[in-house]
């Protein structure tokens, strides 16, 4: 046998030998032959923001069998945990953030009402401020936007019905939107 076909052998019996999701009916998300470290890997993965093909080709599983093992009762309960810890965290950070923002107004108080006072340490205070009132707390303009446009053609009946539509979805939604001959081209 050619070293190439050898290798084209070896390669087909390790594909056969790659789990693959278990026959519907079977107990969901738990296979006892599969060793817990894969299953901590596929999740982590998953809640790291891979893609199932891309924890499948991580961990050398299949991708029908990675949806398996994240559509499980114990994934969607470890995931949900770590989920919950990570809000917790953002939590925390917030309300560390947010009492620093009085402190910072302080500083503009002083800056505004009582220069003499501040000294000349006042650019490196001023900055603080800024970074902790702007930055910190979302108080500042943003810096960078997300935009995704689309081209298409549209009659001018079709471009009614999306405007409409687009309304009354908005109203759904609570948005603040422009009523009827409000708008710009109206």
């Amino acid at each position: 046998m050619s070293t190439e076909l050898g290798s084209v052998v070896r390669l087909l019996e390790a594909h056969k030998k790659r789990p693959t999701a278990p026959a519907r009916g079977g107990s969901r998300g738990y296979d006892p032959k599969l060793p817990g470290s894969v299953y901590h890997k596929v999740i982590n993965l998953h809640f790291l923001g891979y893609t199932a093909d891309q924890v499948a080709q991580e961990t050398g599983l299949s991708p029908e069998y990675v949806k398996w093992i994240l559509k499980g009762r114990v994934a969607q309960l470890k995931l949900a945990e770590m989920q919950a810890a990570v809000d917790k965290e953002t939590l925390d950070l917030r309300q560390k953030i947010e009492a620093l923002v009085e402190p910072a107004l302080e500083v503009y108080r002083q800056i505004l009402e009582e220069p003499e006072v501040v000294g000349a340490d006042i650019r490196l205070r001023k900055r603080t401020a800024d970074t902790v009132l702007l930055d910190l707390a979302g108080k500042g303009a943003p810096k960078r936007m997300d935009v995704r446009q689309t081209h298409v053609k549209l009659t001018l009946d079709e471009l009614a019905e999306l405007k409409s539509r687009g309304i009354q979805e908005a109203r759904k939604a609570g948005v603040l939107v422009l009523e009827e001959g409000e708008g710009v081209g109206d």
